[in-house]
């Protein structure tokens, strides 16, 4: 009878250990990766960090990518076409990221995410 009791205690506490929800968690990349930063724009020394607003399916791929801050170019200078250009290949490169999808309640969910790169 003691056994009975113990492996039902075992049996309860085991089941209700598997169907426990996993925390909410934010994306996070899968591996690493570096950015080079096209030529044209070191040329016109632009560098700085540069925030980019990353929009993320239940997979964790990217379906959007924007700058969303940064980064910074001589005051004397207005590189607009360039800066055109950086955000492009920028966008362009986050797409081709992946990433563990974001979690809430338990399920993966869609999320926009920010990345921060630095020059």
């Amino acid at each position: 009878m003691k056994y009975l009791i113990l492996l039902a205690f075992v049996t309860i506490f085991v089941v209700s250990g598997i169907s426990q929800t996993p925390p909410d968690a934010d994306p996070v990349l899968q591996g690493s990766t570096t950015y080079k930063m096209p030529q044209s724009a070191i040329d016109a020394e632009i560098d700085g960090k540069v925030t980019m607003a990353i929009q993320l399916d239940k997979t964790g791929k990217p379906t959007k990518a924007n700058v969303a801050a940064g980064p910074v170019w001589p005051c004397s200078t207005n590189p607009k076409k360039v800066l055109e250009d950086l955000f492009a290949n920028l966008s362009q490169e986050m797409l081709k990221l992946q990433f563990f999808p974001a979690i809430k309640n338990g399920k993966a969910v869609e999320k926009r995410h920010l990345a921060v790169f630095y020059s």
